[in-house]
């Protein structure tokens, strides 16, 4: 086992698990190297600041080979496992490794203006495709980082326990007939207050005050979900696996350095199966989710 009773649980309740380590680090920071390189074949950017002529560069690739081979270390993949249930891995993900991509390089987004909790940019993982809980592709979202990521320093922000809030919302439409853009996420985010003014529908605040309210404080819904905004920081090599029902956003890089990570999902080999016949089948992503249904 690689996960502590103490995260799995974090995992279960607020959404997410951080795994340190899970790529040695002189591994990471060789990718790294490698990515400088690609970005600037294709951007024309470097590690020297007067080459950033954008705050921020979206590199569409996946990859798998050279350096990134040895980036699905034992330590991540088991990680992975443990929290999808052993032998419900995606095939290619299993056989391959896992394909490294969608790399949002962040080199000052944000940097001129106040440090504040975003409003319009919040969603969950499934734009792609039609979201309801079975479908395959929501197996696990992944952030791997191959910078270190301090405070204000460019990391993703998860609403810690919003996962429960978007079950309970898709629980009433178990068949997916409900369509992510035109009209879940329009609807989630009026149906809860907190998430209701953490995406805009309320007046506008100071950066302070949504600080406080969204980071700085826990907020307990209604329904026993404890949300609160918390960002996604690390050293080179760490990696966050994310339950895919979870709010997230990107945020401003005030720190004057490079932030590079990839987001991607983590997909299962076949639909989750929520109604087993035997209790000690379900993955803890299954559990996760069924903790959080309505009874």
């Amino acid at each position: 086992m690689i996960l502590t009773n103490e995260q799995i649980e974090h995992f279960i309740e607020k959404g997410w698990v951080k795994i340190i380590g899970a790529i040695p680090r002189e591994i990471a920071l060789k990718a790294q190297q490698q990515l400088w390189q690609i970005a600037e074949q294709k951007f024309g950017i470097t590690e020297d600041r007067q080459t950033w002529g954008e705050p921020l560069y979206q590199l569409s690739e996946n990859y798998r080979d050279g350096v990134f081979s040895q980036c699905s270390t034992p330590k991540l993949m088991d990680s992975i496992k443990e929290l999808l249930g052993h032998g419900r891995l995606d095939e290619s993900y299993e056989k391959k490794g896992i394909p490294f991509g969608w790399w949002p390089i962040n080199l000052s987004a944000g940097a001129t203006e106040e440090w504040n909790v975003p409003v319009h940019t919040w969603h969950w993982d499934g734009i792609h495709f039609r979201s309801h809980v079975h479908n395959p592709d929501h197996g696990l979202l992944m952030f791997v980082l191959f910078s270190d990521i301090g405070p204000r320093g460019g990391g993703a922000l998860l609403a810690e326990g919003s996962h429960k809030l978007v079950i309970q919302f898709l629980q009433n439409y178990l068949d997916g007939t409900i369509e992510y853009k035109e009209d879940a996420l329009t609807l989630i985010d009026k149906s809860n207050p907190w998430l209701a003014e953490l995406t805009g529908n309320f007046t506008q605040q100071r950066a302070s005050e949504r600080i406080g309210k969204f980071m700085e404080q826990e907020y307990l819904d209604e329904s026993g979900a404890r949300l609160k905004v918390v960002e996604c920081v690390g050293e080179t090599g760490d990696v966050f696996l994310i339950n895919p029902f979870i709010y997230r956003t990107g945020s401003q890089n005030h720190s004057g350095k490079a932030r590079i990570m990839c987001n991607f999902p983590v997909p299962l080999k076949e639909k989750m199966n929520l109604h087993r016949e035997d209790d000690a089948g379900y993955s803890l992503l299954e559990q996760s989710i069924r903790r959080a249904f309505r009874t």
